[in-house]
């Protein structure tokens, strides 16, 4: 009695286990066949390298009151270029930049008739232009005002119709909380008196 409910256990362990490893051969051979149902993580800009940052232009559409551009001096120290060479956070300047260079997500887009739907147009979008110490530009980026859910952003470089969901948020990390606010100073500038 004992020895036919063993083998009745073991036959049993075997049909789990070949149904096991049936249900991962049929995803890994999904995964190949359709990219579609299974969508991989784009990088936005594999080349580009946020060490060699020397200055940021910051601004929206082609307004030139929402600007903000950051750049480093001979020294190391981030200023707000054109607000009175004021010294900017560090902390809060490197954020943006490590935020930005591990920018990746999933491919939602890849032409030019929705880039209105996501705000990706030159005209609405918001610019994150980065230049080395030569002047030479290194990546110029665009992200939506609209944020559809949680933290998720929608990005795109500016020479490609690749529009990028990413869950890593930009907006946030410029202060932008809402489609209407608008860029301010006061999130990057060391507002402290005289190092105290």
């Amino acid at each position: 009695m004992k020895f036919k409910k063993l083998v009745v256990l073991i036959v049993l362990m075997a049909v789990l286990a070949g149904l096991a490893v049936f249900k991962r051969l049929s995803l890994e051979k999904a995964r190949k066949s359709d990219a579609g149902v299974l969508q991989s993580q784009v990088d936005l800009d594999k080349g580009f390298s946020t060490g060699f940052v020397s200055k940021i232009d910051l601004y929206r559409g082609t307004s030139q009151d929402e600007r903000i551009i950051f750049v480093k001096d001979s020294s190391g120290v981030w200023r707000l270029e054109n607000r009175y060479r004021t010294r900017a956070r560090k902390e809060s300047v490197e954020s943006l930049l490590k935020l930005v260079g591990s920018l990746r997500g999933e491919l939602r887009s890849e032409t030019d008739a929705v880039l209105e739907d996501f705000s990706l147009t030159d005209e609405k979008a918001i610019h994150l232009v980065f230049f080395d110490a030569s002047g030479k530009e290194l990546s110029h980026i665009l992200l939506s005002p609209l944020r559809p859910r949680g933290t998720q952003n929608f990005v795109r470089k500016a020479s490609s119709k690749e529009v990028i969901a990413t869950d890593k948020d930009v907006l946030a990390e410029l202060g932008i909380f809402s489609k209407d606010d608008k860029m301010s100073v006061k999130t990057y500038a060391d507002l402290r008196v005289a190092g105290i």
